[in-house]
């Protein structure tokens, strides 16, 4: 992590702040035995404040049976946390707007935030967990990291995620690759400096990798991570991909069925038409969540079926081990199976070669000794940053097993993906990665030519893949080795 660029967008000036009713809201909720007239008191100094809150809690959203009208009655019908979320939220949207300059996209971020705010509240409800106001608030605050290093760097931020366009999935490779930083880590350190609570923070900081977050926030970044599904899903061109991603993980997770995950995305989406307008924000135009659900439904193809037993040198793609991997947050096996198919078919309807990298951890000697991580651990998580920053912006990184990573790559010419490797494989070599006894092998197979694009099956590209990783293995990593595969008749 580059440390001085870090404390150089942490002491922007112009960083949005919390206004002071906000903090003393914080200081007041972070007393278990809080007064409730206290808090009531101070929300109603800002009589703005206390009368967006009142709109809010009657809303339908909220659904209370009676009309609230004083800010102490609504922390007696709703208890402390929806009015503390709502205080917060409200404070965290006036001081961002007022930081508002041309060039971000700020209906993109709003959309985000609240699309995501609103769908992990629904889902913390949906699945009976007892955080639905914190995910709401995770979710609002999950991208103010990106909000902050917009605003302490400016064009070189933007020019830096320009390459991820709308997919916000590729955004945290490329600030990492710019950087050396992410906007997860400075949102989290900003949230430390607004003194919020410390599973907040956390949450924040893990929101992009929850299946790595600690044991005590892991359903809260995992319910924040349902609501970012939500919003794919709400915003994709093509939702097919997000909402199978947001069934899986409901299901995985939560053990939520299709049906009760529907039912979330349909309170959720009606959630967002209202919220949208009670907190004056932009995010665009609005979808019909059933009709969004049905074309995908119409719209899913079963990738390819791979005919026959595969070889034994082909890896088992399919399991059902979670999507993500919990040590390094890179995609799983489970993941790439889809990911490697819907490359094979775009790259087919595009006329674009498809490129596989399989990456295999080895050792020489003894290992580096830590106290925060088992030695091997802290290798394969360098090895997951080093694979990330070369090539996260241009495709997909998964850890396909223990020792086995891969990189899917669609458009990339031959020559610059045999470049990167080589690049990639040089700076493991001579960094504390190769230091500390540890090698990587990396075996490239491509699915065409340059000359004569059009990928073959996702079988036959992943036999290609590990025979190139099994030959450059042999050589303990001394170089790239690389496999063609010829275009299918």
């Amino acid at each position: 992590m580059d440390s001085t660029l870090l404390e150089k967008v942490l002491s922007c000036n112009t960083l949005p702040s919390l206004p002071a009713v906000a903090v003393r809201v914080i200081e007041l909720t972070s007393d278990l035995n809080v007064s409730l007239d206290e808090l009531a008191k101070c929300i109603q100094n800002d009589q703005g404040l206390a009368a967006k809150i009142l709109r809010t809690v009657n809303s339908s959203f909220y659904a209370l049976r009676q009309p609230c009208g004083s800010v102490q009655k609504a922390l007696v019908m709703l208890g402390l946390s929806p009015v503390k979320t709502l205080a917060l939220g409200f404070s965290l949207i006036s001081s961002v707007e007022a930081t508002r300059t041309n060039g971000f996209d700020y209906v993109s971020y709003w959309r985000r935030g609240l699309y995501t705010a609103v769908g992990a509240k629904c889902f913390a409800e949906s699945t009976r967990r007892p955080f639905a106001d914190e995910a709401f608030l995770v979710g609002l605050l999950q991208d103010i990291g990106q909000m902050a290093m917009y605003m302490a760097l400016r064009d070189r931020y933007l020019q830096a995620i320009a390459p991820a366009k709308r997919d916000h999935s590729k955004v945290a490779g490329l600030e990492a690759t710019a950087f050396e930083l992410g906007h997860a880590e400075v949102g989290a350190m900003l949230a430390e400096r607004w003194k919020l609570p410390t599973d907040l923070v956390a949450a924040v900081r893990f929101h992009e990798r929850p299946t790595a977050a600690p044991q005590r926030i892991a359903d809260l970044a995992r319910t924040v991570a349902l609501g970012s599904s939500f919003h794919d899903s709400m915003s994709d061109s093509d939702p097919s991909g997000a909402l199978a991603r947001l069934y899986q993980r409901a299901e995985q997770w939560f053990g939520l069925d299709v049906g009760a995950a529907r039912s979330a995305v349909r309170r959720a989406n009606d959630g967002v038409r209202e919220l949208s307008s009670l907190f004056s924000l932009d995010t665009g135009s609005f979808v019909d969540a059933d009709q969004v659900m049905e074309r995908a439904e119409r719209e899913r193809v079963e990738l390819e079926v791979v005919p026959g037993e595969p070889g034994p040198e082909v890896l088992n793609l399919l399991t059902n081990e979670p999507e993500l991997d919990p040590l390094t947050g890179l995609l799983a096996r489970s993941a790439f199976d889809g990911a490697l198919r819907q490359a094979m078919k775009d790259g087919r309807a595009a006329g674009l070669p498809v490129s596989l990298l399989q990456i295999g951890v080895g050792s020489r000697g003894t290992r580096l000794q830590t106290d925060m991580l088992e030695p091997r651990d802290e290798a394969v998580i360098e090895l997951s940053l080093v694979l990330t920053k070369y090539f996260q912006s241009r495709g997909m990184v998964c850890r396909l097993s223990e020792d086995i990573f891969a990189v899917i790559l669609m458009g990339t010419a031959r020559t610059q993906t045999l470049f990167e490797a080589e690049r990639c494989l040089a700076e493991l070599r001579g960094g504390t990665f190769g230091k500390r006894g540890a090698w990587a092998a990396i075996g490239v197979a491509f699915g065409a030519t340059e000359t004569e694009p059009g990928p073959t099956s996702a079988r036959e590209l992943v036999i290609a893949a590990t025979k190139s990783l099994g030959e450059a293995s042999r050589l303990k990593g001394e170089r790239v080795v690389e496999h063609t595969v010829a275009k299918a008749a």
